[in-house]
């Protein structure tokens, strides 16, 4: 199973039918579609919704979340394997606010990751309408969802996430955001994200489209 995970996911995001209605679709529902996927289709029986980690969330307060979106646990039914993250990019998500929530998941499964709580973690952005990231209106951290940024020719280059920082995220005083900023700033993320890019695949749906990134940790 260890080596099919990828194809697993790859099967649901490049299928059509899907994603019929995408744009009146929520997060939730992919959650649970891809979660029936994987434990209906594909056979993996040891699955979780919103599984806590709750040991690793009260001993270590630096750790981002308390819970994932998706578990697929080891044969033994008690440690978790895979960790998969989902976000949901809409037409009236597009903001800062958006792009904070995203690398916050990225780096929570870079976190269970570091924690030795998992093996591997799969972040996957859904984009329902691609006049978000086809846009060429500029805010600070847009460049995260449309997959590139500009050089000092105008050319577009993709942007590994390790070059963001915290001067990216979103000015806003709560406690997740200082425990992100805080966890940006160290060396080890920039060597578990060194390479990563986000980059979308397109999908024809009913003389639409829909997109998705696949980001594996």
């Amino acid at each position: 199973m260890k080596d099919k995970i990828t194809d697993y996911i790859k099967d649901f995001l490049n299928d059509p039918n899907n994603f019929k209605n995408i744009k009146n679709r929520s997060e939730a529902d992919f959650q649970f579609e891809l979660g029936y996927f994987l434990k209906a289709i594909k056979k993996i029986n040891s699955l979780r919704f919103e599984y806590q980690f709750k040991d690793l969330y009260f001993k270590n307060k630096q750790i981002l979340k308390k819970e994932a979106d998706i578990c697929i646990l080891k044969e033994n039914n008690v440690s978790v394997d895979v960790c998969i993250e989902i976000k949901l990019l809409k037409k009236d998500s597009g903001s800062t606010n958006f792009f904070a929530s995203c690398f916050e998941d990225i780096c929570y499964l870079l976190q269970l990751k570091n924690e030795k709580e998992i093996r591997k973690g799969y972040f996957v952005l859904l984009c329902s309408d691609t006049t978000i990231i086809k846009s060429k209106r500029v805010s600070i951290g847009s460049e995260f969802w449309k997959d590139f940024e500009l050089d000092d020719m105008g050319n577009r280059l993709l942007k590994a996430l390790s070059e963001y920082t915290e001067d990216d995220l979103p000015n806003i005083n709560s406690y997740n955001h200082t425990k992100l900023r805080d966890f940006i700033k160290e060396e080890y993320v920039s060597v578990g994200l060194a390479e990563k890019k986000i980059k979308y695949s397109f999908i024809p749906v009913k003389n639409s489209k829909y997109a998705y990134c696949l980001v594996e940790i």
